[in-house]
């Protein structure tokens, strides 16, 4: 007849066992930090003025002496900003038409704005320059320490497919008519630093697939030459142009049809029009390894429970 194990040594070697697995989903888990890292070797933060920040900017408007423009035309929905707006002193806002904010307009001390027709904001906060005068430091910090990484150098204005992996890019331009397609492949950042100007027509589009994610897209506008969307275009990540006037005519051809899913960061005049909108990002996805340590830590949690029982 065997001996019975006593049940302290029996709790010992379970608890042995649960500290061993711990110790191998830890590892796991670092591994694929280690391995996203490597994906990701390049970055950009734009701090308060970002995606993640507590704001979550659709709209930025960082200029000192600009006109934001809404202006709604005959398409059925009217042109307006789904997310938070940021409107720094010194600068105007008008509204009119059908046009909307589908969220919070953050005022500078001297911001002024004005609606008309049925143009509308779901909630207005004034005086805000501390939180505006610090997105605008963050945004042109951002913009700087982006361009001095420089980048692969090259163009795009293939009416065709253009396929990127994750990485930087130095662009004399980007242009894409009715057909054109930039297609970013893979989770990762894509910086692409442009110096000319960046036109997007017709039915052209940015497009993600394999992981890659609109928050980790940056189009830094390095010059003066203008962002224009027109026809059903529509770019998915962060414009971001301290210099340069950014229009936004375009979008998907359905209702309502959204011409920028992510965030637009201007310091010139910026013009939302012919019904086009603005779709923010409610959230900036986890790259991934904090989810996979999450849940390789909480099964080690459980198993460990289920041996202690023994």
């Amino acid at each position: 007849m065997k001996s019975k194990i006593p049940k302290a040594n029996r709790r010992g070697k379970a608890l042995k066992m649960a500290l061993k697995f711990t110790g191998l989903c830890l590892a796991a888990a670092v591994f694929a930090l280690l391995l996203e890292t490597r994906v990701s070797a390049v970055s950009f933060n734009l701090g308060t003025a970002g995606l993640g920040s507590p704001y979550n900017w659709a709209v930025l408007s960082i200029g000192d002496a600009s006109t934001v423009d809404i202006d709604n035309t005959s398409i059925t929905g009217g042109s307006g900003v789904n997310g938070n707006f940021g409107l720094s002193s010194k600068n105007s806002l008008t509204m009119s038409g059908s046009s909307f904010i589908d969220g919070t307009l953050y005022q500078g001390n001297t911001a002024t704005y004005s609606l008309s027709g049925s143009a509308s904001i779901s909630s207005v906060l004034p005086s805000q320059d501390t939180v505006l005068n610090q997105a605008t430091s963050d945004a042109l910090a951002a913009a700087a320490n982006a361009a001095g990484l420089g980048g692969t150098p090259g163009s795009i204005t293939s009416a065709g497919l253009n396929s990127f992996t994750p990485g930087v890019y130095s662009l004399s331009s980007l242009s894409l008519s009715s057909g054109g397609e930039l297609q970013l492949n893979g989770a990762g950042t894509y910086i692409f630093n442009i110096s000319g100007s960046m036109s997007l027509s017709g039915s052209a589009l940015v497009s993600l697939i394999n992981g890659a994610n609109a928050a980790n897209v940056l189009f830094n506008i390095t010059g003066t030459s203008p962002v224009s969307m027109t026809g059903d275009s529509v770019v998915r990540g962060i414009i971001l142009a301290p210099n340069a006037d950014i229009t936004i005519d375009g979008g998907l051809s359905d209702t309502p049809p959204v011409g920028l899913f992510g965030e637009a960061i201007g310091g010139e005049n910026i013009t939302i029009q012919s019904g086009s909108q603005v779709q923010g990002l409610p959230n900036v996805p986890d790259g991934g390894a904090t989810a996979i340590l999450l849940g390789l830590a909480c099964g080690a949690v459980a198993f460990a429970r289920r041996k202690l029982r023994v």
